[in-house]
């Protein structure tokens, strides 16, 4: 399984990024903590959802999975938007 592998690798490849795009103080606070935690919440859902071998079904811990993708999704549409030469905040024109 190389999911960890490759979030983790995306989310490094966001935060060299981010630090150049033309992002708010906050928004880019958020891009920067958001993309390793989806790192974390999305393997760790993985692993947690079955902890022991003799267990029939998974536990709740999956869960993590959709928060850990709901959060790379917003962190990388605000990220997107800002690469995409579109201003970060609207009412900052440039």
């Amino acid at each position: 399984m190389r999911t960890p592998g490759c979030i983790s690798c995306s989310a490094l490849v966001m935060l060299r990024y981010v630090d150049e795009a033309d992002l708010s103080h906050g928004t880019k606070r958020f891009v920067r903590l958001a993309a390793p935690l989806a790192a974390i919440f999305v393997p760790a859902a993985f692993f947690l959802s079955l902890p022991s071998p003799t267990a029939t079904h998974g536990q709740r811990f999956i869960y993590l999975a959709y928060v850990g993708a709901v959060i790379l999704a917003r962190a990388s549409s605000r990220w997107a938007s800002a690469s995409s030469g579109r201003p970060a905040d609207p009412a900052r024109p440039e």
